[in-house]
């Protein structure tokens, strides 16, 4: 099971060389940065109760639940023990992992004893669940958004009811699966389905994703390639410009609950923070560096860390709320609720201010980028560090230049040019 990009973990069964019971040790190999490491778990289980693919015992068997708990909870103390080593900011090593995890194991060679591989054909249903239960395993650790998982698990379920569809079964053969069903599971969503390009394009995008783990489990000896005729588009998102933020900051006549809503709003548009952030946002994420005050986090939807200076509208908004009853409960240090209720007030919000665009929770992050980073010179790649962004393609989505940004630029380049005139 492929955790991160440099860490994997994978669970087998030992054989044991002339023992007479028929229960074997289940190990866990980890690999990382190119190294690998086989630990017992200390639990055991017999052949014909172990599923190859899962790396589980099956459902069916007595015990199961209780040994497959414990393999979940391995995987997780593995998967804390990385995210510590990024936080402290150390190198992790075979040996840290062994420390924390398996501190009473031996490292075994296991090289000749396990044989991983699989050579009976693997059926789909079976490998879409190990990989939603792999999905599931990150999101628990925090490693993918509860967003990210849903739209995983909507495509899969999607895939799944085209196989039966297409083939008859879902207990169709993985390697069975061809181009042409991908061509027409395009047209089914497109045609049949009437789902949009873009939504089209998520689905076959994260569909690849799970012939993508396959190959990573040795399942698929080759990656599986297929293009898409569908494109996928950036939506126009309508933003306000400055004089429309300064409404908002001025708007009177609001009950406390629309005024707390739209103080964090204007907290978002000046700071770039999703709606997770600014409800998860704690006093140990505001660190004060050089005489600034800093927000460092790490985004909850692709774990990058976040780091911006805390403007002053934005550190107003927090001291105003710093003794807020309800920040003291949660300890946060907003008001926020829900995502539901902080979208539906934000509409209460845009009709008092009488302004057309619509606003939510999302959009405010587009307004950072855009009506105040850029158009007040943030370069673009301090604005990707502040949005979390490590591709400044992802920036670009969100950073659009403003009529008069472009205006303020072309006074400076005719100023720049008037000697030649």
């Amino acid at each position: 099971m492929k955790l991160f990009n440099d860490l994997s973990l994978q669970f087998n069964l030992r054989k044991q060389q002339g023992a007479k019971t028929k229960f074997q040790k289940i190990y866990c190999r980890i690999s990382y940065k190119g190294y690998r490491r086989n630990f017992s778990t200390g639990l055991w289980t017999t052949e014909s109760s172990w599923c190859k693919v899962t790396e589980k015992v099956k459902s069916k068997e007595p015990l199961s639940l209780d040994l497959n708990e414990q393999l979940t909870l391995i995987k997780q103390k593995v998967i804390n023990t990385y995210f510590d080593s990024k936080d402290k900011r150390k190198d992790l090593s075979l040996d840290i992992i062994q420390s924390e995890v398996f501190p009473s194991s031996k490292h075994i060679d296991l090289q000749m004893e396990i044989e991983p591989e699989i050579t009976s054909p693997i059926e789909v249903n079976i490998i879409s669940r190990r990989y939603l239960d792999d999905l599931k395993v990150k999101f628990d650790a925090r490693i993918i958004s509860i967003g990210t998982y849903k739209s995983y698990r909507s495509a899969i379920i999607r895939f799944l009811h085209y196989v039966k569809m297409y083939y008859g079964s879902k207990k169709t053969s993985l390697t069975s699966i061809d181009k042409l069903f991908f061509f027409k599971f395009e047209s089914y969503l497109l045609i049949d389905c009437k789902f949009g390009n873009n939504y089209t394009h998520k689905v076959l995008s994260n569909t690849r994703k799970l012939f993508n783990f396959a190959y990573d489990l040795g399942l698929l000896e080759t990656k599986f390639a297929f293009k898409f005729k569908v494109r996928y588009t950036n939506p126009h998102r309508a933003i306000l410009n400055m004089e429309e933020v300064k409404t908002l900051i001025n708007l009177q006549k609001l009950n406390s609950l629309q005024e707390e809503v739209r103080d964090c709003f204007l907290f978002q548009c000046f700071t770039g923070l999703a709606f997770a952030e600014i409800k998860g946002l704690k006093a140990h994420n505001i660190k004060t560096l050089d005489e600034e005050k800093w927000v460092v986090i790490n985004r909850q939807k692709t774990g990058n860390e976040s780091k911006l200076i805390l403007l002053p509208i934005a550190e107003t908004i927090l001291n105003r709320y710093f003794d807020h009853p309800y920040c003291h409960k949660t300890n946060q240090l907003l008001p926020i609720r829900n995502n539901a209720k902080y979208n539906k007030t934000l509409k209460e919000i845009q009709a008092a201010a009488k302004l057309n665009t619509k606003l939510s929770s999302h959009i405010a992050r587009h307004i950072f980028a855009s009506t105040i980073a850029l158009q007040f010179g943030l370069p673009m790649e301090t604005l990707a560090k502040a949005l979390g962004h490590t591709n400044l393609r992802t920036t670009m989505i969100y950073g659009k230049i403003l009529d008069n940004k472009i205006k303020n630029d072309f006074d400076i380049l005719k100023r720049n040019l008037k000697d030649l005139s």
